[in-house]
C-alpha cells in the first residue's frame, strides 16, 4: 500500500524513495552529498545474501534547477527525465562511465551531454540484459511443459 512520506530520508526503512531535496542537500541521511551531484541513487544490500533491500533516489533541488518540458533545452537546468533515467539505472545495479566513448549513454556519469535523451543507449540494454537475463522462449516453453508434466505426475488436477 501506498503512504506518506515518513520523514526518514536517507536510511533503510522499508521503503524505496523517490524525491527532490530543497534543502540541506549535504546532509541528507548523513551521506555528505556533494554539491556537484545531480541527484543520488542509495541502495541497501544484505550483507549474506547480497540481495538489494532498498533503493532510495534523490535529486538535488538546492544547488540545481530542473525542467521537465522539451521546449527548455536550451537553458541551464536538469532535464528531470534524463537523470531520473540514469538515476533508476543505478536502482538496477548499474554504474557510472566516465571514458568519453560512452558519452552518448544513459549511464554517462557527466550531465549535461544529453539534455533531454529519455531513451536507453543500446549498451545501457546490453547490461540490463546481462545483468537480468531473459529465458529464450524455447526455454520458457520447456520449463511450462516440465512443470505440467510434474503436475500431472503429482496427482494435480484444476478445478
Amino acid at each position: 500500500p501506498l503512504g506518506g512520506f515518513d520523514g526518514d530520508w536517507g536510511a533503510l526503512n522499508g521503503d524505496n524513495e523517490i524525491g527532490w531535496v530543497e534543502s540541506d542537500w549535504t546532509s541528507v541521511g548523513n551521506f555528505n552529498f556533494s554539491e556537484n551531484a545531480i541527484a543520488v541513487t542509495v541502495s541497501w544490500y544484505d550483507t549474506a545474501t547480497f540481495v538489494q533491500l532498498e533503493t532510495d533516489i534523490f535529486f538535488n533541488g538546492e544547488y540545481f534547477s530542473w525542467y521537465t518540458d522539451t521546449d527548455d533545452s536550451g537553458s541551464e537546468s536538469q532535464f528531470v527525465g534524463h537523470i531520473a533515467l540514469h538515476e533508476l539505472g543505478h536502482a538496477f545495479s548499474l554504474t557510472d562511465l566516465y571514458d568519453s566513448v560512452d558519452s552518448t549513454r544513459t549511464m554517462y556519469g557527466y550531465g549535461g551531454f544529453r539534455n533531454e535523451d529519455t531513451t536507453l543507449h543500446p549498451g545501457d540494454v546490453a547490461a540490463l540484459e546481462y545483468a537480468y537475463p531473459i529465458p529464450e522462449p524455447m526455454t520458457i516453453m520447456f520449463f511450462a511443459l516440465a512443470g505440467l508434466f510434474f503436475r500431472k505426475k503429482a496427482g494435480f488436477s484444476p478445478q
